[in-house]
């Protein structure tokens, strides 16, 4: 079996993400007493995030496995 290198980018993009994610989450939600700065980086925060795991989960897995070989009723 070939082996496959690290993808270095993908491990800054995912640790990216997670400092983004506790950052995003350590804001408190439904008050208007923060300032408007905070509440657009939590805004920008959210916009990106999830999306960003996806498609690191997603790159992974055509990176890694062999998922032309099996059907969609054996992967799942």
């Amino acid at each position: 079996m070939e082996s496959k290198r690290k993808l270095t980018f993908i491990s800054y993009a995912y640790a990216i993400g997670a400092i983004f994610v506790v950052l995003g989450h350590s804001t408190p939600t439904g008050t208007s007493d923060l300032p408007l700065f905070i509440d657009k980086i939590r805004t920008f925060i959210y916009c990106f995030h999830m999306p960003l795991f996806f498609f690191i989960a997603g790159f992974l897995f055509k990176y890694t496995s062999n998922y032309k070989l099996n059907s969609y009723g054996s992967f799942i």
